[in-house]
């Protein structure tokens, strides 16, 4: 018996919770990477794609690289 067997279907839970509200938590953490990466200055890049893979390993959906948001937010800001 290991220890996920002793969480009582938590796993499974949080499955679930990730299926149903992973969109949102994507939506979430792309408007925190847009609002607040310019206050980490040259490491900008390196902490979105950081963020980018884990929320493709855990959320399964590919995220634009930190590279080529900074270049979308550039340009949004240009269209301003």
């Amino acid at each position: 018996m290991g220890f996920g067997d002793n969480l009582g279907g938590l796993g499974e839970q949080l499955n679930n919770l990730k299926n149903e509200h992973g969109d949102k938590i994507n939506e979430g953490a792309d408007s925190l990477q847009e609002q607040h990466s310019d206050k980490l200055g040259e490491h900008a890049g390196a902490a979105n794609d950081f963020i980018d893979g884990l929320q493709t390993e855990h959320l399964g959906q590919e995220q634009p690289t930190g590279e080529q948001q900074a270049a979308e937010q550039a340009e949004s800001q240009e269209n301003q």
